[in-house]
């Protein structure tokens, strides 16, 4: 370990991290690259290119070193116990220019061009600024990811991909870029205006590409104060310098034929963007404003978000639950089921409009088609066309003639399918917000990957659609959707991120997704004790480097390990009271790699004011949540005691041992077990995640607000002394209930699910 990155451990172990994530992050580091290795990890490879810093001849003045480590040591953000904590830190590395530089031109980038692009551009540059041998060109390209992911992690914890973020926007709202990231053709420009910066000698370099102009003038804001750039912000022209970037629009070139199909706003396969879009969580509807439409239209469709976003406010979701386990094929994967109050069936569908909101929509009901038929107005009566243009395999449908009439012609249904695509839109992200947590986003603001008269994304949903009704509880009526379906949406919709998760078994469900926003299931970083808890996501804009995950940046469980020792049994007692189920405070959960099996996997390791107990697998244990939990009673007394049972709880776990007194002689009634975790939500998690797989259900129940109903509905003894509804002569095992603590984070997660 250098000295470096051990100042920055102490550093944060002081603000809060244990030993073992300030370890994991190390660890993670120098395997996978993130903050923590950027400058350490640069002096490393630098020495392993056989390249000196101070000889390299970069541009001089380009970076202001001292004022860039300044600047950027204030406001930074990092991961701790879930949550996003603000540190203003001296003890953090102070970046050498090449740090510093590359830090800077890694964030930029992210701001224009896709993460392969990205690559592809800062391979070029290294190459270029470096000038090494073939062997430390191998050695470029094999320490190439690992460098990106260290300055893209410090970019995003020193806040600097905040700003960059932000002053992209800002030029987004001013329409001087266009929405979506850059072609992978304008990669080579990108490269060039990179090199001419860190290595060139003319004082002025020329664009067409807004992408590129825009790209500089990032790089200005945020560290390269040398830099001009002229053509696209007024206020540039003003700034001295004797280094200039030069926009001018008036080089772009084409034909005549070009020119009207970029007018007309059809531009071809070739000349389209990486589709993106920016989408504001306060007033999403004007996502759409930017549709290159009339005024008219636009307001047409920003209309049709609305209604889109009131025809999903009906839908209610809960997840499965183990009442309904025996209707599935009880996979381990959550299960999230979909009801309106009435349902349209799909034989039905009679009318081109019913047919289309049929492949759309995940329920379709008497709300869902006056909403549609509001939103669409006079252009209903191309119904029949849309759905044709839905499943067309092509979206090219500029007129091959220039034929003003039907140039008007496809003018016109261009503008019908941008209203129908903003009904489904708002329908989508009205249903699927209600699934996340959003209020750590310092910018309200997600991205989706979806663009203008672009049909991709509805094509994925409907995809989803049919898959969710053929997996459905009651014929069609109430669609299911499993956890990795509702991340392959949520992934669209908010981190402009087309998955094609592979469906694994054993419980190694993806659990998450690693990018400019990250994508995590709620038990990663949130307490959970409930199927409304366990059933959320978080979506964060800070680093999150110290979670594992491949090279993909799919976060996937690894395979848990309980090092408990030995097996006892125990004296029943009667437990009466909250008191008795108490105990003085909840443990700790901490991501960390699963050192033992796959490294690029996490596993949820509980701890006790540090002391390792177990981890467990996030997958398996949300999954035996929803099993085991029996919902709350609507009123129940204070006391629900729980007569004649063996406990169990930290103290056991504390000292490695094992509860299991569940097998009994024939004729023999064996008391309940009970877990002892009121109030405690990690205890009550980290509980069901290491006992029910041993219990196994109907035997073990998680309580909500009664313990007493708990029992009673893992078991209830009858004449023969067997428990109706569970194994012959196994006993119940009871996990106390929720407490003030629980039965807040409940109530949270229930309104979150109403009321996105």
């Amino acid at each position: 370990m250098s000295i470096a990155v051990a100042t920055g451990a102490s550093s944060l172990i002081q603000l809060g991290l244990s030993v073992g994530d300030v370890a994991t992050m190390i660890s993670l580091g120098r395997s996978f690259g993130n903050w923590l290795s950027a400058g350490p990890g640069d002096d490393d490879f630098l020495k392993a290119v056989d390249v000196d810093e101070g000889a390299m001849s970069l541009r001089r003045g380009l970076i202001d070193v001292a004022a860039f480590n300044k600047r950027w040591r204030k406001d930074c953000k990092i991961l701790v116990n879930g949550r996003p904590k603000v540190v203003n830190d001296d003890s953090l590395d102070q970046f050498s220019r090449f740090t510093a530089s590359m830090v800077s031109i890694v964030t930029a980038l992210d701001a224009f061009l896709t993460s392969s692009g990205v690559t592809k551009v800062v391979g070029d540059v290294l190459k270029e600024m470096l000038r090494t041998t073939d062997l430390g060109e191998d050695l470029i390209r094999a320490e190439l990811n690992n460098r990106i992911r260290s300055w893209r992690s410090a970019g995003v914890m020193r806040g600097i991909a905040l700003k960059a973020t932000q002053f992209r926007d800002s030029l987004l709202k001013r329409q001087l870029i266009q929405p979506g990231y850059a072609p992978l053709a304008e990669a080579p420009q990108f490269r060039d205006l990179v090199v001419w910066l860190l290595l060139g000698t003319d004082e002025t370099y020329t664009t067409a590409s807004s992408d590129v102009a825009a790209a500089a003038s990032t790089l200005t804001y945020i560290a390269f104060d040398l830099v001009q750039v002229r053509g696209l912000l007024p206020h540039d022209a003003s700034r001295p310098s004797s280094c200039s970037v030069s926009y001018d629009p008036l080089l772009i070139t084409g034909s005549t034929v070009t020119r009207q199909r970029v007018e007309a706003g059809f531009a071809s396969v070739g000349q389209k963007r990486l589709e993106s879009m920016n989408v504001p969580l306060v007033h999403s509807e004007e996502a759409v404003s930017v549709f290159p439409l009339p005024p008219e239209a636009r307001k047409a469709c920003r209309h049709a978000w609305t209604q889109g976003h009131d025809a999903a406010a009906e839908i209610t979701v809960r997840l499965v639950q183990h009442d309904d386990y025996e209707l599935l094929e009880d996979l381990p994967d959550l299960k999230y089921v979909l009801r309106v109050p009435e349902v349209i069936p799909d034989e039905e569908a009679v009318t081109d409009l019913s047919t289309l909101a049929h492949e759309c929509a995940f329920l379709v009901s008497p709300k869902v088609m006056t909403c549609l038929q509001d939103a669409l107005g006079g252009y209903r009566y191309e119904a029949e066309w849309l759905g044709t243009a839905l499943a067309s395999e092509s979206d090219d449908w500029y007129p091959n003639t220039g034929n003003e009439k039907s140039i008007y012609r496809y003018r016109y249904r261009a503008e019908a399918f941008s209203v129908m695509q903003s009904f489904f839109l708002g329908y989508y992200y009205q249903l699927f917000l209600r699934f996340v947590d959003t209020s750590s986003l310092e910018m309200q603001v997600v991205e989706g990957n979806w663009a203008y008269r672009s049909p991709g994304l509805l094509k994925v949903m409907n995809n989803h659609v049919r898959e969710a009704n053929s997996n459905s509880l009651d014929s069609g009526l109430e669609p299911t959707l499993c956890r990795q379906d509702v991340l392959e949406i949520l992934a669209m919709l908010l981190c402009s991120r087309r998955l094609d998760l592979e469906n694994r078994m054993g419980f190694n469900y993806c659990i998450g997704v690693i990018g400019r926003r990250s994508l995590l299931t709620a038990s990663l970083v949130r307490q959970t004790d409930s199927p409304e808890t366990v059933g959320r996501f978080v979506l964060l804009d800070i680093d999150t480097g110290g979670i594992p995950c491949d090279s993909e940046r799919i976060i996937r469980p690894g395979e848990a390990r309980a090092d408990l020792l030995s097996i006892r049994d125990g004296t029943p007692k009667d437990f009466v009271s909250g008191e008795d189920f108490a105990v003085p405070e909840d443990i700790t959960r901490h991501i960390e790699a699963d050192w033992a099996g796959n490294r690029e996997r996490v596993l949820l390791t509980m701890r006790y004011k540090g002391r390792r107990l177990f981890s467990l697998n996030i997958a398996q244990t949300d999954s035996f949540i929803c099993q085991a939990y029996v919902p709350p009673l609507e009123q129940t007394d204070p006391v629900n005691g729980l007569p004649n049972a063996i406990s169990t709880g930290l103290n056991d776990l504390l000292e490695g041992k094992f509860l299991l007194n569940n097998v009994a002689a024939a004729g023999q009634i064996l008391p309940p077990a009970l877990f002892r975790a009121y109030n405690r939500p990690n205890l009550r998690y980290a509980a069901v995640g290491l006992y029910e797989d041993v219990y196994d259900s109907p035997e073990f129940r998680l309580a909500s607000n009664s313990t007493s109903e708990a029992l009673l509905a893992s078991s209830t003894q009858n004449g023969e002394g067997r428990y109706r509804g569970a194994r012959p002569f196994i006993s119940p095992f009871v996990v106390a209930g929720e407490g003030d603590v629980g039965r807040k984070l409940r109530q949270e997660a229930e309104k979150a699910w109403a009321n996105p």
